[in-house]
């Protein structure tokens, strides 16, 4: 008979191919928070807000991230130093 309980550990020593597994690293959240705009950073801004309702509402990430206030024109017009700009 098979437990309807969620096993941590049962899930965190699945071998996938190419010897991967699907654990989470401090390095594998390093490469999340890296990531552009797109696909990935939508999974980042998931997991720091869990209780929005992603199945019933459509999100834009340039409203959430606002991109276009990043460009060097904006950060130079509020005095952000050029050299933190590929920061932003």
């Amino acid at each position: 008979m098979k437990s309807n309980e969620f096993s941590f550990a049962e899930i965190s020593e699945i071998k996938l191919p190419l010897n991967r597994t699907l654990k989470v690293t401090d390095d594998d959240i390093d490469d999340f928070l890296d990531y552009e705009k797109g696909n990935y950073k939508f999974l980042i801004l998931s997991f720091l807000y869990p209780n929005l309702k992603y199945g019933h509402l459509k999100f834009h990430q340039g409203h959430i991230y606002p991109a276009s206030q990043f460009t060097d024109a904006k950060l130079n017009a509020n005095n952000i130093d050029i050299d933190k700009h590929r920061v932003f």
